[in-house]
């Protein structure tokens, strides 16, 4: 039975730096496709056909040239500040220097050098930024996906060591999205009204606020914080990884977050729901070692964000409750997935990590 105590989690923190969650909260004003077209146009040169793609925060189009996707535009949500712009800019350049094997976006210069563009708006000026298309299957589509998780492992790593040593001024601002954030999240507790949802999500706080100290221990710099099965895409004929896209929650946080938010994707209904994580952790451990403190953390950070999942997605389901459908897709996954880990208990869950990664700590 679940401990339904209430954990010991500091919600009457300091509120929540006020930037991530008003872009989160701020619906993105309407831009139509005429005005994307003449922003092409007008700053990069480029004549082409877009057609809109979804997000979260931003407005974003698929750039067509001659009927074939080359390019994203991205249009960053007014209540973002031009920082987080520059940020991802400097880290997408950092990589496709540090690491030229990997299949990032590739950023584009505008017409007089730069790296994006500002676009007025009724609601003030939004930064606006051109990359590179990268076609393919995302992991979670392939009919084999099971198959695939030791990809994202070893994607996974490989990204993580391309952007060890990568610092900028943007990459610490506080992400609401950040595992480390999730004492913060908290305050949206009142969201979460399904009552097993909130014991569960109780119950990984409380999991979360013990690491303490240890989590000063660890190694820390900026990660990906989005890397699953849906960011990477692959050839289904060859089964190479053929893009690694979606930066848009990248932070300065723990190195083993990264590794806990892949492995958060696919925790399954089977018999032995840790088996695809051990396929991943394995993978990605043969390129960047855990220390036995990290691998230890894992089931509590995979918990975590799945805690800050259905926090996040229940508190933005109320702001919107007309887009609530979309919003809510991913929150069934996380409330299976803590069942999972709360049946499992921590010791069986690290023994089972353990076990996969044997030989493969430092």
């Amino acid at each position: 039975m679940i401990d339904t105590r209430e954990a010991e989690v500091a919600t009457d923190l300091a509120p929540f730096a006020e930037g991530d969650v008003t872009a989160l909260k701020t619906r993105p004003e309407a831009i139509d496709r005429p005005t994307a077209v003449e922003a092409l146009r007008d700053h990069y040169g480029i004549a082409a056909e877009v057609s809109e793609l979804r997000g979260e925060r931003d407005t974003n189009f698929l750039v067509h040239a001659e009927g074939v996707p080359r390019y994203v535009l991205r249009i960053a949500n007014a209540a973002e500040q031009k920082i987080v712009a520059e940020f991802r800019a400097a880290e997408l350049l950092h990589v496709a220097q540090a690491a030229p094997e990997l299949p990032t976006p590739r950023l584009q210069r505008t017409r007089d050098g730069g790296y994006g563009f500002d676009l007025a708006t009724e609601s003030g000026p939004r930064h606006g930024q051109l990359v590179t298309y990268l076609p393919g299957t995302p992991v979670a589509a392939m009919s084999d996906a099971r198959f695939q998780f030791h990809h994202l492992g070893e994607t996974a790593a490989r990204m993580s060591l391309a952007l060890r040593g990568f610092q900028h001024p943007g990459a610490h601002l506080p992400l609401l999205w950040d595992i480390a954030r999730l004492p913060q999240a908290m305050q949206f507790i009142a969201h979460t009204v399904e009552a097993e949802q909130a014991r569960l999500v109780t119950w990984a706080a409380g999991n979360y606020a013990a690491l303490g100290d240890m989590l000063k221990g660890v190694r820390q710099q900026v990660i990906h914080n989005d890397l699953n099965p849906h960011n990477i895409m692959m050839d289904a004929a060859t089964h190479t990884v053929t893009g690694i896209i979606d930066f848009g929650d990248s932070v300065y946080s723990t190195l083993a977050n990264d590794a806990a938010v892949a492995c958060s994707y696919i925790l399954d209904d089977s018999d032995d729901p840790l088996a695809p994580v051990c396929d991943l952790l394995a993978a990605y451990c043969r390129i960047l070692p855990l220390t036995e403190t990290e691998a230890g953390m894992l089931p509590t950070l995979i918990a975590a964000r799945h805690a800050l999942t259905i926090l996040i997605t229940n508190w933005r389901a109320t702001l919107y409750p007309e887009n609530a459908a979309y919003i809510l897709r991913n929150q069934p996954r996380s409330v299976a997935g803590l069942r999972h880990l709360h049946a499992l208990g921590r010791s069986q869950a690290r023994d089972q990590i353990f076990a996969a990664i044997a030989g493969q700590t430092p």
